[in-house]
């Protein structure tokens, strides 16, 4: 399982060697920026229609891009990071906040948080990996992860959208309403006791996918719809129902 950490502790200790302090960035709507926008104790701002070539990124301080706007690389460590629709960033990466992705929004790259959630909207596009260490990831219709979607304490939710694989610990799965996982479904041994005390709930809906494997390696609830379609079961017993909801 792939964290975020590494690369978080290295923005911290380059946004604090170089870069603006205790300032805030706005830039106008239809703006172009030909370079990198860093602070500490700051937030920043992007218009609608605008572009910044280079990455943006805050210590303490919200990242906000406006709508059909692109950025490079868009980073905090103690706030939020949020796309608008149709907006386009090289990669999103907070530590301690939550990742938002307006509909039409693209990542090409990673798309990932320490302690915070994940919520996509419609239509959204990730070519890389989607990780919330200690939070939820959410995907909502003709979104599509290219790479691996992982939580670790926190539910997935799929409704009508597309990953290539999925890994979870302790955190409820719901793969619903035609939503397709291309590979491996993987629910990993909890190491510390709290999190073996939960039993993970596991949901794969109407008309859902699983290309599997499907690999417990930890007791689940496992519930999969009569018109869903998995591949090869390891490590749980499946209980099949055919109405709304389990």
């Amino acid at each position: 399982m792939k964290h975020p950490v590494t690369a978080s502790l290295f923005l911290v200790l380059a946004l604090s060697a170089c870069g603006a302090i205790n300032q805030s960035f706005d830039i106008e709507d239809g703006s172009v920026v030909n370079d990198d926008l860093n602070t500490v104790n700051g937030t920043i701002r992007i218009g609608e229609n605008a572009t910044v070539n280079g990455e943006v990124s805050t210590v303490n301080g919200n990242v906000r891009v406006g709508a059909g706007s692109s950025v490079g690389e868009a980073a905090t460590v103690n706030g939020s990071v949020n796309l608008a629709e149709n907006s386009v960033a090289g990669s999103v990466e907070s530590v301690n906040g939550q990742i938002g992705l307006g509909d039409g929004a693209r990542v090409n790259g990673d798309a990932a948080t320490v302690n915070g959630s994940v919520v996509a909207g419609q239509r959204v596009v990730v070519t890389g990996d989607m990780t919330a260490v200690n939070g939820r990831i959410s995907l909502e219709r003709e979104s599509r992860v290219e790479g691996s979607a992982t939580t670790v304490n926190g539910a997935l939710t799929l409704r009508g959208a597309y990953v290539q694989s999925l890994t979870t610990v302790s955190g409820p799965v719901d793969i619903l309403e035609g939503s397709t996982v291309e590979g491996e479904l993987r629910v990993e041994e909890a190491k510390r006791s709290r999190d073996r005390d939960q039993i993970p709930r596991i949901v794969i809906g109407e008309n859902s996918s699983v290309g599997g494997p499907l690999v417990f390696e930890r007791e689940v609830e496992l519930h999969i719809h009569e018109s869903a379609q998995v591949g090869e079961i390891r490590g749980a017993e499946p209980r099949y129902y055919s109405g709304s909801e389990p």
